[in-house]
């Protein structure tokens, strides 16, 4: 069972490649877009490129996103910035800009992306189960 395991897992590197490299290229894609549609509005998430792409890693793996996209729905005069009131210099809400860009990056990252992953692993299963079972 180990070495089947371990087939799948081998079979399946080439191909979590590629999706590996198309799941960057969304990060990238809307992280650019964050930085330019809230980086005047949230400094604290969309800030600069590389917080903007931590931010959307805390979105695709649902660690509370919903708290970025109201920040950005309302401002962050109005949500979310009690702490950090110095930073927020320009609050202007998008509600359904901001809707549309969080509930597609989640639609796309986390429902169609990452189960892409898990489809290649199972892919390399059964590759691994027919390639056993022929050597047999």
């Amino acid at each position: 069972k180990l070495q089947l395991l371990v087939n799948a897992l081998l079979r399946s590197i080439p191909s979590m490649g590629y999706v590996s490299l198309l799941l960057l290229l969304l990060f990238y894609i809307y992280a650019v877009a964050g930085v330019t549609f809230f980086g005047q509005n949230d400094p604290i998430h969309f800030g600069d490129l590389q917080i903007a792409l931590l931010s959307l890693f805390r979105v695709v793996t649902l660690e509370d996103w919903t708290d970025i996209m109201y920040i950005n729905m309302y401002g962050c005069s109005n949500y979310g910035y009690l702490d950090a009131t110095h930073m927020c210099t320009n609050s202007n809400g998008s509600p359904l800009g901001s809707a549309l860009f969080f509930v597609s990056f989640v639609l796309f990252g986390t429902m169609i992306i990452l189960n892409l992953f898990i489809g290649v692993i199972m892919t390399g299963m059964e590759e691994a189960k027919q390639s056993l079972s022929e050597e047999k």
